[in-house]
């Protein structure tokens, strides 16, 4: 359910005619200058491109980048935890107390 502010409606915000810009075809037209400030990512060159500002395109970027180094990071320690896990359920697997 939508809430409206007074005296507006649907109609409003209702723009049937509108085309989306989709990713793909606004980095393929984005100016040289923003494809080379942002380094050719993508997220990057569309807020750029669709907001006209750079900075925002680059604070994507950076966003991104942060994201990226924490999935790594908490993949590392995923893969460490697995790795005691299994080395020690081996050790015990290979004693005498196998099933």
């Amino acid at each position: 359910m939508f809430t409206y502010p007074a005296n507006q409606s649907f109609e409003d915000f209702n723009f049937p005619n509108h085309i989306p810009n989709f990713l793909n075809d606004v980095v393929a037209n984005a100016s040289d200058a923003i494809i080379q400030q942002c380094g050719g990512d993508a997220r990057c060159i569309f807020d750029a491109s669709q907001t006209g500002n750079i900075e925002i395109g680059l604070n994507t970027m950076e966003f991104d980048m942060g994201n990226v180094i924490d999935r790594e990071q908490q993949g590392i320690s995923q893969f460490n935890q697995n790795a005691v896990f299994l080395i020690t359920n081996l050790k015990y697997l290979t004693s005498e107390n196998t099933v």
